[in-house]
């Protein structure tokens, strides 16, 4: 029992450990990202504020690599030497600098996220860019049973999916309310900042697999992991620094640019609050990953990205708190209930489609399966969806006081819309094609086979359902109500 007990101890220090450092890194990273560097009297030009999300990736490396000052600290202390700390494995032993380079593939993958995120964070909200990373856990579930073979229920993916869809909805709410309260340019940048978010979260879920897979393989403390991909991805990253340096942001048309690492450094040492700062995000940084990969050596990647989701609240309520956000009534209805239900609708759709590829792998006893025929409609559908949604309706119509209603514009707009469309119709009609000719002709007419077929039908139905849901209610005009709330 106290062996239990104690387990479960453990396990709520580490989430709350991972929720905390993980505000605390969001919150000091925004705040750096909000620092002027030059011109911030505003006198002959606008203010620049420190955008070097390069830069702030490496920080996120130095940080990484303290954990070894932790474990020479713990080594000091025991005096007769090291051999085990909290979350190690019996066993363990040191890694030789060849079995180690394997942690190498992890840290590029942490690249490769982090700087996506650090850029996609300069065009969004320090909220919308928390909310949007919560789509991390789909693509860690999905990975998973992908790569490690792991078995999740049909509930497990229910839940993982309206998760993702909360926060879709949440992303799109917040490029909306940017559009109305400012200029179609903050809107595309918005937008702009999700997708990178998104792309860098693909990253970050093959991170946590793979750390999954290495610390199922191999006995290593996770402190240790963490302080040897601070080290490897340190040095890739101070590496390609030092090249663009070279290649060019030492010319004159990089001077200054996003590849100049002289300026970079010189804007990060240039005042003490962006030292400060630095120093906060290495520290929090350190101990995110120290308690995530931790999680991950006791329970799974899937549940760290569920734990990771779970600051998106303790994020959005500090922002509010700093003032550098608002509390805006369009956030919560997100277009009126039309948005949600929309949402719900392509949630339903892509669950159903899931769930019979589940059947079909698992329980499915005839010779007919599902496979990539099944999904094709499906992609064409979700890409039509897409590209519908992406047209404002304003370009369509021909208002003489706006120059992005050009003529030319209009029939740009016009033709992009009819390509989705056509897109949506091919979708929905491929989904009844593959039911006849893959289900009925063949004679699997029968229950609960037909449910692959019929499941196919359903789902683009629901799909082409919240395209139109969508279309018509995000070019509705509404006074959003907004109240400021700051300390």
């Amino acid at each position: 029992m106290d062996s239990v007990s104690s387990k479960y101890s453990k396990l709520l220090i580490l989430v709350a450990g991972t929720i905390i450092s993980g505000c605390a890194n969001s919150i000091f990273t925004k705040y750096q990202d909000n620092q002027c560097v030059s011109n911030c009297d505003g006198e002959f030009s606008e203010p620049k504020k420190f955008e070097q999300p390069v830069l702030q990736t490496f920080q996120m490396f130095v940080g990484e690599s303290f954990c070894w000052v932790i474990l020479s600290f713990v080594k000091m202390t025991l005096r007769a030497g090291y051999h085990k700390i909290d979350g190690e494995a019996d066993g363990d032993v040191a890694m030789t600098f060849k079995e180690s380079l394997i942690l190498a593939i992890p840290a590029c993958c942490d690249i490769a996220g982090t700087t996506l995120m650090h850029i996609g964070l300069l065009f969004t909200p320090v909220s919308v860019y928390q909310m949007t990373r919560g789509s991390l856990v789909l693509f860690v579930a999905t990975f998973s049973v992908i790569f490690l073979k792991r078995v999740i229920t049909r509930y497990e993916w229910g839940s993982l999916i309206i998760v993702t869809i909360g926060v879709g909805l949440v992303g799109f709410s917040s490029s909306s309310i940017e559009a109305d309260v400012s200029s179609e340019l903050i809107s595309s940048k918005v937008t702009l900042g999700i997708f990178l978010i998104i792309l860098g979260q693909v990253f970050s879920a093959s991170q946590f697999v793979i750390e999954e897979h290495i610390l199922s393989k191999v006995h290593i403390a996770p402190l240790k992991l963490v302080g040897y991909e601070g080290v490897f991805g340190g040095t890739i990253t101070f590496t390609i620094m030092i090249l663009t340096y070279i290649t060019i942001g030492s010319t004159i048309e990089g001077h200054k640019g996003p590849f100049d690492m002289v300026n970079a450094l010189t804007q990060l040492f240039s005042s003490s609050a962006m030292i400060l700062s630095s120093i906060a995000i290495m520290l929090s940084i350190c101990a995110f990953n120290f308690f995530g990969t931790s999680i991950t050596s006791c329970l799974s990647a899937t549940s760290r990205s569920t734990v990771d989701t779970c600051r998106t609240l303790l994020v959005w309520l500090v922002s509010m708190c700093l003032g550098w956000e608002s509390f805006k009534f369009l956030q919560l209805i997100a277009r009126s209930i039309g948005i949600y239900l929309s949402g719900a609708l392509y949630a339903i759709g892509f669950w159903v489609l899931v769930d019979a590829s589940i059947f079909s792998k698992t329980v499915n006893a005839s010779v007919v399966h599902v496979t990539i025929t099944d999904w094709i409609p499906a992609i064409c559908s979700s890409l039509g969806m897409l590209i519908v949604n992406s047209i404002e309706k304003s370009n369509l119509l021909n208002n003489n006081d706006s120059f992005a209603s050009s003529p030319s514009t209009q029939w740009h707009a016009r033709i992009i819309l009819f390509m989705g469309f056509s897109l949506l119709a091919v979708g929905f009609a491929g989904s009844f094609v593959v039911l006849i000719l893959k289900y009925l002709v063949k004679n699997f007419n029968t229950f609960p086979t037909v449910w692959m077929g019929l499941a196919n039908v359903v789902s683009n139905g629901c799909v082409m359902l919240s395209c139109i849901v969508l279309w018509v209610v995000q070019n509705i005009e509404d006074d959003s109500f907004n109240y400021s709330l700051s300390l």
